[in-house]
């Protein structure tokens, strides 16, 4: 009985949690050892030395694998390190961006190299480009000591810490460099800011040009789009002036019936002076017949009419070329007007424009261009009254065209928009004329739909005794045509 409350009193010790308990349990422990070493009952002196090594196993588990019970208050702690970044803005903008990078660390542990290196490269390195990092600060306004990298690594967190850093621009030196002329003052710019041009430098015998990139002037620098990224040296570039000598025009011809504003070709200048600048105008003197049905936009020159080559065939001009120092030189052009095999009238004779015959009729609606569809030109023509004038274009041609041109073999349509129907018969007033309509309803089309289909001929639409030799021979084969439809 005494050896079962002796085990039964170890098995109760290894769940006692509770020191109070735990020490009166082992109070009663020892008490029956002390009896059983005092041999007092024979069987007890017996068991015990033969079962020795078995007591003395027991007596090292008991106090060496005993649970330990941590207590709350020993638990780690851990706190979090914030960085906070301040970063100037690029635009001038007095709010400055701001950022924030956070670290977990343990209660009185320091920052691992591993953290430092995520914070330079991560977080530092990400936004540093054009700026100059000014180092961390313990308080946000950047009174205090500044933190170097080397003590930041020193630092132990016993508590929340809070970093303050900032980023500042870069400002880098822009000199200017008058190779020779009047002095220009050199200026403060920040990364990634363009720079205002200065005044031009002057040097007394030559003209001034341009700012260039390089001492050898191979680059001129672009102050509308570049910007700056390092202290720069721009180089004035000077030349001495010659007069022209001649001035050329790439193109001197202009198709009949083309809209006002196309551009007839681009003037050049002859000058023995590199990189001189040229002002064009069309001016009075020999040869200024026509200065009035022409204009010259920059390099350009263009069409203040729309020609017809029936009426005039050629036109002349008078125009003068001004350097950068004022000298000039004139010449004379002759334009000539372009006869077109194939010219594009209106319903109403008048030259076809964008706005032109193809405008869905509002009367009708339903993306119609006639009141009802004709095979006839006749009929077609029978088909207009006051709300519902059918939508056509004629075509004038130099020479006669077949009698029933047929689609597919005469002629050929492209990209015209589903459930329309071209429809061409020849005039039966004018062989050199054929009709344009259109069949059909284009549904679901708004203005936005507004599109370009093309006519392309084949010889055999021209009449035998007029028909070129070849396609090749057709100078207005292909011909764009547009189509306006009504919101």
């Amino acid at each position: 009985l005494q050896n079962y409350k002796i085990t039964k009193l170890y098995s109760s010790a290894f769940f006692v949690k509770n020191s109070f308990f735990k020490n009166l349990f082992l109070n009663s422990f020892f008490n029956s050892l002390f009896n059983l070493f005092s041999f007092k009952n024979f069987y007890f002196k017996n068991f015990f030395f033969k079962n020795s090594f078995l007591f003395l196993l027991f007596f090292f588990l008991f106090f060496s694998c005993k649970p330990k019970i941590k207590d709350k208050d020993d638990e780690t702690k851990s706190y979090n390190a914030d960085f906070h970044l301040t970063i100037d803005n690029r635009d001038g903008k007095k709010d400055k961006e701001q950022k924030k990078y956070s670290f977990s660390i343990e209660e009185g542990s320091k920052f691992s190299k591993e953290q430092l290196d995520k914070l330079q490269k991560e977080f530092l390195d990400k936004n540093s480009t054009g700026y100059i990092f000014d180092g961390w600060y313990s308080d946000e306004k950047f009174a205090t000591e500044k933190i170097t990298a080397q003590s930041l690594a020193e630092i132990s967190i016993n508590e929340a810490r809070n970093f303050y850093g900032k980023m500042t621009l870069k400002q880098y030196t822009v000199t200017f460099n008058t190779s020779g002329g009047s002095a220009i003052n050199s200026v403060k710019i920040n990364h990634g800011a363009k720079i205002t041009k200065p005044k031009d430098s002057t040097k007394t015998g030559s003209v001034f040009s341009d700012w260039c990139k390089e001492s050898t002037f191979e680059n001129v620098f672009n102050f509308e789009t570049e910007t700056i990224t390092a202290d720069t040296t721009l180089y004035a570039y000077f030349f001495t002036s010659n007069a022209p000598t001649d001035i050329s025009l790439s193109s001197s011809s202009i198709d009949e019936n083309q809209a006002i504003g196309t551009v007839i070709g681009a003037l050049t200048t002859t000058d023995a002076t590199v990189r001189d600048r040229f002002i064009y105008n069309l001016v009075a003197g020999d040869g200024d017949d026509n200065n009035s049905d022409f204009t010259i936009d920059g390099k350009e020159l263009k069409s203040t009419k729309s020609f017809d080559f029936e009426t005039k065939s050629s036109y002349k001009i008078r125009i003068k070329t001004t350097d950068a120092t004022g000298l000039n030189f004139e010449k004379k052009f002759t334009v000539t007007i372009n006869d077109r095999w194939i010219k594009v009238s209106d319903r109403n004779g008048n030259p076809y424009t964008e706005d032109g015959a193809f405008k869905e009729m509002t009367g009708n609606g339903n993306g119609r261009f006639v009141k009802n569809d004709h095979n006839s030109y006749v009929n077609m023509l029978g088909d207009q009254g006051l709300n519902y004038q059918p939508k056509y274009v004629t075509l004038n041609a130099t020479i006669n065209f077949v009698a029933n041109p047929v689609k597919g073999t005469d002629f050929t349509v492209n990209g015209l928009p589903a459930n329309l129907n071209l429809q061409l018969a020849r005039s039966i007033v004018n062989s050199k004329i054929v009709v344009i309509w259109l069949n059909g309803a284009a549904v679901n089309h708004a203005n936005s739909d507004d599109t370009t289909f093309t006519i392309t001929f084949n010889r055999s639409i021209f009449a035998e005794a007029d028909r070129p030799a070849s396609n090749d021979d057709i100078p207005d084969r292909t011909i764009p045509l547009n189509i306006d439809f009504v919101d």
